[in-house]
């Protein structure tokens, strides 16, 4: 649900509760948007600024966030002392909202939802050891989960790499029987793993 959208005050001229709560919705619209961060997407520049215009005019007047950024925690399940910091850090550090568990969300691997992937990945989605698990199913022509290994004539499905000899390796979803990948072999893994 998205709240009624209403001209506000200049931040100095906005009561100290309100200017409180108006941070804890930019720090949410960061942490909603921040998948748009990863794609340079100026529409969550905005965010990260009104976090730190916000900010800075809380902490002229001397307004203890802690209790407030803690309770939106709580509520959001998610670590918002850490991305309020990696915001006031931008853009030296990109601030990825990171569940209760310390892994950010946006990263968070596709197969064992343990580990992160690069920020600049856009094919594998998984973090690098299940990379190293996907090489070593290729190696041994041995199924993981989640992850289907085959061989195909077809050229639109290949990698650059492969040939209809080439084992390839795509990642899906079982339960919904949808493949979430493009194929690639063990070469692609290779040269992902050295990045």
């Amino acid at each position: 649900m998205v709240r009624d959208t209403k001209n506000k005050q200049p931040i100095n001229k906005r009561y100290d509760k309100e200017l409180l709560e108006d941070l804890c919705i930019a720090l949410r619209n960061v942490g909603v948007f921040d998948y748009d961060l990863i794609y340079k997407d100026t529409y969550e520049l905005e965010h990260i600024e009104e976090v730190k215009k916000i900010h800075n005019e809380l902490m002229l007047r001397n307004i203890d966030l802690s209790p407030r950024i803690k309770k939106l925690s709580d509520e959001t399940k998610w670590r918002m002392e850490e991305l309020l910091s990696e915001c006031l850090q931008y853009p030296e550090v990109l601030p990825l909202v990171k569940d209760e568990d310390g892994i950010r969300r946006r990263l968070r691997c596709s197969l064992c939802n343990k580990g992160e992937y690069r920020v600049d990945d856009q094919k594998f989605l998984v973090c690098k050891q299940c990379l190293t698990e996907i090489k070593n199913a290729i190696l041994s022509k041995k199924p993981i989960e989640n992850v289907l290994l085959f061989k195909t004539y077809n050229t639109e499905v290949w990698c650059e790499h492969s040939d209809c000899d080439t084992l390839l390796a795509m990642l899906m979803d079982k339960e919904y029987s949808e493949v979430w990948s493009e194929a690639f072999c063990i070469q692609c893994i290779e040269e992902e793993l050295i990045k």
